[in-house]
């Protein structure tokens, strides 16, 4: 422990640890291919995601050139694409993509056809009725427009 600081410090010595503290020492920055290889496929049975996707995070800082030399070499090697689709997060990321640029969609055609109706001279009260937005939302976008 370094103790004078405003909080204490541990200083960790990964060369002096011990192969029990394989996840402290996988970060030391020190990982050649081989041993990133075998992590990785340790890692990938793990369910708790928050958990993988932290270690892997750190561990990916920690050793960039060797990610960089894993996924260019050997096509038996988990490569990061590989974690991802085992793990179900391309999926997830692609699936949030979807849900995004839908919920996008809907809101441009929402603001278009507010956009119409205000043209039209419809009362503020009667668009947010229609589409669902509150009437602040819909005098708010009347607003943006300067529609009078």
């Amino acid at each position: 422990m370094v103790s004078g600081d405003i909080m204490p410090i541990q200083i960790i010595e990964t060369k002096r640890l011990t192969t029990d503290n394989f996840w402290l020492k996988d970060l030391s920055g020190n990982l050649d291919y081989a041993s990133m290889d075998k992590v990785l496929h340790d890692i990938l049975p793990l369910r708790n995601e928050a958990i993988v996707r932290a270690y892997l995070y750190a561990l990916l800082q920690a050793n960039p050139k060797t990610v960089e030399e894993l996924v260019q070499m050997s096509d038996n090697a988990a490569t990061l694409e590989d974690i991802f689709v085992r793990n179900g997060w391309t999926a997830k990321w692609e699936a949030r993509g979807e849900a995004r640029g839908e919920a996008r969609g809907k809101e441009q055609e929402a603001r278009e056809v507010i956009r119409k109706a205000l043209k039209k001279g419809m009362a503020v009260a009667d668009i947010a009725y229609l589409t669902g937005y509150d009437t602040a939302a819909v005098e708010a976008y009347k607003r943006q427009l300067d529609v009078k």
